[in-house]
C-alpha cells in the first residue's frame, strides 16, 4: 500500500495507515484463545527402522497399525529400490508367489527411489491393523536377476510382533 489515502464507498477518506492498523488489531485479538480450548498436536508417528543388505531387509520388533514411518538405510554394496505392499490374505507366501510361474498383480503402497550404497530414505504409510504387508526390492542385478529372487523380500503384519 502506498502513503495515498483510500476513498471508501460513503465517500469517506481512510487513511492506509489506520486500516493497517485496525486489520493488526483484529488479527492480534483473533490469534489471541484459552490455552484449553487450543487443541494438542498428535503424537509422532512411531518410526521402524530398516536396513537394507545383499539381499534382505532387517529390522528388529514389530510394525504397529496406523500411521508409521519407515526409515530405510542401504548398508549394502550395490543398489537398492524397496517397496512396500499389501498383500492380500488368500495371497500365497510370498516364497511360493516369487518362485511360482503364476503370480498375482499388486499395488504398491510406498517405498523410495533407488539408494546408493549408504544413502537412507524415509516414507510415512498408514498401516491397517492385522493386514499383511511386505517389503520387496525389485532392483535388478548386473546379472539380470532381480534381488526380490534372490532372497530380498520381508513379509509382516501390522500390529502383529516380529517378522513372519
Amino acid at each position: 500500500m502506498s502513503g495515498r489515502t483510500a476513498v471508501t464507498a460513503r465517500g469517506r477518506t481512510r487513511s492506509p495507515i489506520a486500516g493497517l492498523w485496525a486489520m493488526a488489531v483484529l488479527l492480534g485479538t483473533s490469534c489471541q484463545s484459552d490455552a484449553r480450548s487450543v487443541p494438542e498436536l498428535p503424537p509422532a508417528p512411531p518410526v521402524v527402522a530398516v536396513t537394507m543388505r545383499e539381499y534382505r531387509f532387517d529390522y528388529s520388533g514389530s510394525v504397529p497399525g496406523g500411521r508409521v514411518v519407515f526409515r530405510l538405510r542401504n548398508a549394502g554394496q550395490v543398489d537398492h529400490h524397496p517397496s512396500l505392499f499389501p498383500l492380500p490374505e488368500d495371497l500365497p507366501p510370498l516364497a511360493d508367489q516369487i518362485a511360482g510361474s503364476e503370480r498375482r498383480s499388486l499395488t504398491p503402497l510406498g517405498g523410495v527411489f533407488v539408494r546408493n550404497p549408504g544413502e537412507s530414505g524415509t516414507f510415512a504409510v498408514d498401516l491397517v491393523p492385522g493386514q499383511r504387508y511386505a517389503f520387496l526390492c525389485f532392483m535388478e542385478g548386473p546379472d539380470g536377476e532381480s534381488h526380490v529372487r534372490k532372497g530380498m523380500y520381508t513379509e509382516f503384519r501390522a500390529g502383529a510382533v516380529g517378522k513372519q
